[in-house]
């Protein structure tokens, strides 16, 4: 019998690296974020958001979601962030029908990068 079967979750993962214009505050992140969960359709977890200070500046955000998790990773001196978003949503408003281009519009709209990368994986 095979490990994936078609009982197996059906897994988005979507990860945007982002260079901003000035600078990465983590409010302004906050609120991008929240703004950015509702035109996706993603549903954060009350208290489900964590974020942690580096020593050299950098910080992890991390939400919480009840489709699973978005994190932030966010390089503020370099103006660099590297976001992972992962669900197992499926069916109609899910990931799964968002292409590359509409997950930057998305991206640029809340946080108005300069530059932005975007890979999508669907397993």
């Amino acid at each position: 019998m095979p490990y994936w079967t078609d009982e197996s979750p059906k897994i988005s993962h979507i990860v945007v690296e982002m260079v901003a214009g000035d600078s990465i505050e983590r409010n302004s992140l906050k609120m991008g974020l929240a703004k950015l969960l509702r035109s996706l359709r993603l549903h954060p977890v009350s208290g489900g958001m964590v974020d942690h200070v580096f020593p050299r500046k950098g910080y992890t955000l991390i939400q919480t979601l009840k489709e699973s998790h978005i994190a932030f990773h966010v390089w503020p001196e370099s103006l660099y962030a590297h976001v992972d978003i992962v669900t197992c949503k499926t069916g109609a408003a899910s990931l799964w029908e968002y292409s590359t281009e509409e997950i930057k519009k998305c991206f640029i709209e809340h946080f108005n990068p300069t530059a932005i990368r975007v890979c999508l994986w669907w397993y």
